[in-house]
């Protein structure tokens, strides 16, 4: 049954924007193209995948913001995106990494650190990494001087 102000375009494809700017999403077996089709479509967003998405999924979103309603339908196929300007980038987790950092929406910060050791503290950083994000450390010498401040 049809939710209340819900557009189906499709059996098993509803879905609903509320004024408030959030949709509410309900999808029962059909292709992640088809899911992104009706998304760019209803949304006015321009959406670019990078292959052939032919992943079936199902899933019930209520009342989320757009972006996260990207996120959830694309990590469950593993796939991730990024907004490029007012272009919405789609590719698969495995391929991401073949893209420029940029596209992927990867961001590079360096941090000098006093009284911790690089190594220590990037054990820590690896938990809050993206699944593609990765830690590399400058670490000081005792036997160098010049190499006495750490870095990650």
């Amino acid at each position: 049954m049809p939710l209340v102000g819900s557009n189906p375009i499709d059996d098993g494809i509803q879905l609903t924007q509320q004024s408030n700017g959030l949709i509410t999403l309900i999808v029962r077996d059909k292709s992640l193209s088809q899911v992104l089709a009706l998304i760019a479509q209803t949304q006015k967003l321009n959406i670019v995948a990078a292959n052939d998405i032919d992943a079936l999924i199902s899933i019930t979103l209520r009342d989320v913001p757009i972006e996260d309603a990207l996120t959830a339908i694309l990590s469950v196929a593993n796939y991730t995106w990024v907004k490029r300007n007012d272009i919405i980038l789609i590719t698969s987790l495995t391929e991401a990494s073949n893209l420029p950092a940029d596209v992927q929406g990867r961001q590079i910060h360096v941090y000098d650190l006093d009284f911790a050791s690089a190594t220590l503290v990037s054990e820590t950083v690896k938990n809050f990494l993206s699944p593609i994000g990765k830690v590399s450390i400058g670490a000081s010498s005792p036997t160098n001087n010049r190499l006495t401040q750490e870095r990650i």
